[in-house]
């Protein structure tokens, strides 16, 4: 009887194993799925931003700016005599309205 006991008790841990190991296997392979996602989200973000940033620096290129300046406003460069210094600007004391 008592090496019958201790064959179902090997068993029983066999078995236990086993099913351990196949949660386990199932879990890793859920999980390896899962980082592969994140780092394609991460590859696209990464392309992402460096095409946003051949925009942005397109964007801020200053002779476009310069050229959409000139055609969507009047504004013209300051002469000399449109400068002024400081002192000459009014300025409100605390105890005028």
């Amino acid at each position: 009887m008592k090496p019958f006991v201790v064959g179902l008790i090997w068993i029983c841990l066999f078995v236990t194993i086993a099913v351990g190991s196949y949660i386990v296997k199932n879990k890793v392979i859920f999980k390896e799925a899962e980082l592969k996602a994140v780092n394609e989200g991460i590859e696209a973000d990464a392309k992402q931003i460096h095409i946003l940033k051949a925009e942005l620096s397109n964007l801020k290129d200053l002779n476009r700016l310069a050229e959409l300046a000139e055609k969507y406003t009047d504004l013209k460069p300051l002469k000399a005599e449109q400068y002024i210094s400081i002192t000459s600007v009014p300025f409100k004391t605390g105890g005028e309205e």
